[in-house]
């Protein structure tokens, strides 16, 4: 993937490295190794033939008769066309994620193969967008979190999966101004920020940057520790900004199942704050990782 920017190379290298890391065996024979949004270009996909994590026929297309090494999901038909074309034998399915997963609430999940597909050793949310704030019946929430939430009580169904979250993010906080007083409020609990809440929305680029790095893992943390889940972030990075692309935050933040929850609630949460900033840094233009 020469024509990508380096940071970007730099991501795609984490990501593969929690592939191989989770690559487990004992697993891979009820769930898919990986779930992810590739884009048209799936770059992420090209990037694991060339690392040899995905089996290839004589003529080149993907082997996976039993799809349980890559599934990818995909909801613009142009894009499902040419991952098709790029990656034959690819398992692409053609619908937001959101729909995958029957939405963000806990009542309605996903059954039969959607549900095997939702189970997926390591989950890859490349998301090209911001963290979008919605108030929905007095509550603040993040529909991309509430996402990720859904996947944790897939995966902690009968047989659990232990499994890994690569999430990006645009770092720009918009959206957000009908939400200040109640934002302040998620602010104050799990970023100690600012009491003068208002002013979030006059922060810079970087500070907004800076923001999410704590609020994603903090407020992730918050939402699942009661599911049954040590949650540990181990790569919580900042990059972009520079030469006109966008500022962005990248976390790898994994999943193992935990008994304590039921009984110690406040540990393990407690657990995952120490966790959520201890591997922070940025990704420089040159794709180098500094810790910061």
């Amino acid at each position: 993937m020469a024509e990508e920017r380096p940071e970007k190379q730099a991501v795609r290298g984490i990501w593969l490295a929690e592939v191989e890391e989770r690559d487990s065996a004992e697993v891979s024979g009820s769930v898919p190794l990986y779930l992810t949004l590739p884009g048209a270009r799936g770059g992420d996909i090209a990037a694991m033939i060339d690392r040899g994590l995905v089996p290839l026929e004589e003529n080149g297309a993907i082997s996976d008769p039993e799809q349980m090494r890559i599934v990818a999901v995909e909801q613009s038909p142009s894009a499902v066309v040419e991952l098709q074309g790029r990656f034959p034998g690819l398992k692409v399915i053609e619908q937001p994620l959101s729909s995958l997963l029957r939405n963000t609430g806990p009542f309605r999940f996903p059954e039969g193969k959607d549900e095997r597909f939702c189970r997926a050793q390591v989950v890859n949310m490349d998301l090209d967008e911001s963290l979008r704030a919605v108030i929905e019946q007095g509550q603040l929430t993040f529909p991309a979190l509430a996402l990720v939430r859904k996947f944790a009580l897939l995966h902690g169904k009968e047989r659990q999966v232990d499994w890994t979250l690569c999430l990006t993010l645009d770092a720009r906080i918009q959206g957000w101004n009908s939400a200040i007083e109640l934002l302040g409020d998620v602010l104050h609990e799990v970023v100690a920020g600012d009491p003068d809440r208002a002013r979030i929305r006059n922060r810079s680029a970087d500070e907004q940057q800076r923001i999410l790095m704590v609020l994603v893992p903090k407020k992730i943390a918050h939402d699942i520790h009661r599911d049954g889940w040590h949650v540990a972030t181990v790569e919580n990075l900042r990059y972009g900004g520079s030469e006109g692309h966008a500022r962005m935050v990248t976390w790898v933040i994994r999943f193992t199942w935990d008994e304590r929850s039921t009984s110690e609630p406040q540990s393990i949460y407690r657990e995952a704050l120490e966790l959520a900033l201890s591997r922070r840094g940025s990704i420089d233009v040159r794709g180098r990782v500094s810790r910061n």
